[in-house]
C-alpha cells in the first residue's frame, strides 16, 4: 500500500507542477469574473460589466501566458493588481455594503507566493493592502455609491458572493503552500533516492558496487553465525578483457561487461547478491545453504557467455570467463573467503581458463 501511495504522490507532483497550479488559479479567476459579468448586467451596473469583460480578457491573456512561460511573479502580480482594481472599483460603484473590501484581505497573501528575489517586496506589497483597506475603510464606508442597491436581499447575496469569493481564494492560495511543501519533499525523496543509488550500484553495470557488497556480505555472514551453515563466495573474472580493450576499443569492453553483468543478474538466485568487484571482475555470494548452488550458478553463467556472440562494430567475436568458487564456514572471516576464492580464480587462469574452479 506504502509503494502505490509512494508512486501515486510521484504521479501528482510530475503532472501538478508550478505551470498547471498557476493555470488552473488564471482559470479560476476568469470563470469568476463571468459570474459577475451575468450579476451585474441583470444589476445594470454598466461600468463594473465593462470592467469584467476586460476582466476576462485579461485572465485569458495570463492564462495563455501561463502556458508559455515561467516568470509566474510577474504574472501573480498582475493579477494581484487586477483583484485590487477591481474590489476598488466595486466599492465606488456598489458601496461597502456590497463586500468587495474582503479582496484585500486574501489579496494581501498572494504577494509571499511570488517567489521575489528580495525578501522584502511580499511584505511592502502586503503591507499596500492593508494600508489601502484601511483608508478605504475610513473614506468610503458611508460613501453615496453611484450603484447602490436598496434591496437588502440583494446586497446580501452580492456580499455572501464576495465573501466565498475571497475565502476560496485564500483556500487555493492554502493548497498551494501544501502544493509547494509536498513537491519539495517529494523531490527531496528522489534526490536521496538517486544518491542512494549512486552509493551502491555500479553505473556502467548497473550491478551492486564494492562498497554495497561489502554490507550484503556481512548480512550473509550474520545468519551463517546463527545458523551455523556454510554460504558462498563466487569471483568471476572475464578471460583476456585487455585484449578486447586493446582490440575493439573500450566501448565494446564496456559493452561486454554490460551483457555479461545482466547473465549473471538472470541466473543468480534473487536470494543472492551481484556485484562489480573490480575492473572486469564480478562477485557474487549466496545465503546459508547446504547445496553446491553457486558451482551450479558459476557453470550456468560459463557457458551462457561462452555461447554468447558478441557484435563489436560489426565483428563478432566469443568471450570466457573463469570462476573461482568458496564454501565459507560460519566460523570463517568473509575476507578470508573471498580470499581463497580469488585463489582457485586465478588456479583457474593457469590452468587454461574459461572454468568453474571450487577446489
Amino acid at each position: 500500500m506504502k509503494k502505490i501511495r509512494k508512486e501515486i504522490d510521484f504521479a501528482i507532483n510530475d503532472h501538478l507542477n508550478d505551470k498547471t497550479v498557476y493555470s488552473i488559479g488564471s482559470l479560476t479567476l476568469m470563470i469568476g469574473h463571468v459570474i459577475y459579468i451575468v450579476s451585474f448586467i441583470s444589476l445594470e451596473v454598466w461600468p463594473m460589466v465593462w470592467f469584467n469583460v476586460f476582466s476576462i480578457l485579461f485572465y485569458v491573456l495570463m492564462f495563455v501566458f501561463n502556458l508559455k512561460t515561467t516568470k509566474y511573479t510577474q504574472i501573480l502580480m498582475l493579477e494581484t493588481l487586477e483583484i485590487m482594481l477591481h474590489a476598488l472599483l466595486g466599492l465606488y460603484y456598489m458601496g461597502w455594503e456590497a463586500g468587495f473590501m474582503l479582496f484585500y484581505v486574501c489579496d494581501a497573501t498572494l504577494p509571499f507566493f511570488g517567489g521575489f528575489r528580495k525578501k522584502a517586496v511580499p511584505f511592502i506589497i502586503s503591507f499596500a493592502n492593508i494600508a489601502l483597506f484601511i483608508m478605504l475603510r475610513h473614506t468610503m464606508y458611508d460613501w453615496a455609491a453611484p450603484f447602490h442597491i436598496n434591496d437588502p436581499g440583494v446586497m446580501k447575496g452580492l456580499y455572501l458572493y464576495n465573501a466565498v469569493a475571497s475565502f476560496l481564494i485564500a483556500v487555493y492560495i492554502s493548497s498551494y503552500y501544501i502544493f509547494i511543501k509536498e513537491k519539495m519533499t517529494t523531490n527531496m525523496k528522489r534526490k536521496n533516492e538517486h544518491l542512494q543509488k549512486l552509493a551502491t550500484i555500479d553505473p556502467l553495470t548497473e550491478l551492486f558496487n564494492r562498497r554495497a557488497m561489502m554490507e550484503y556480505i556481512k548480512i550473509i555472514e550474520k545468519k551463517a553465525h546463527t545458523e551455523h551453515i556454510n554460504y558462498n563466495i563466487c569471483i568471476a573474472d572475464i578471460d583476456d578483457f585487455k585484449m578486447i580493450n586493446d582490440t575493439y576499443g573500450h566501448d565494446a569492453g564496456d559493452e561486454v561487461l554490460r551483457i555479461i553483468s545482466k547473465i549473471f543478474v538472470d541466473e543468480v538466485p534473487t536470494e543472492g547478491y551481484v556485484c562489480r568487484w573490480g575492473g572486469e571482475e564480478i562477485l557474487f555470494a549466496l545465503p546459508p545453504s547446504e547445496s553446491d548452488m553457486a558451482i551450479i550458478v558459476a557453470e550456468k553463467v560459463r557457458a551462457k557467455v561462452a555461447e554468447r556472440e558478441f557484435d563489436l562494430d560489426g565483428q563478432k567475436i566469443h568471450v570466457t570467463m573463469t570462476f573461482g568458487v568458496c564454501r565459507v564456514r560460519p566460523d570463517e572471516n568473509y575476507d578470508s573467503g573471498i580470499s581463497r576464492a580469488d585463489k582457485r580464480l586465478y588456479e583457474g587462469k593457469r590452468s587454461g581458463k574459461n572454468k568453474v574452479v571450487a577446489v
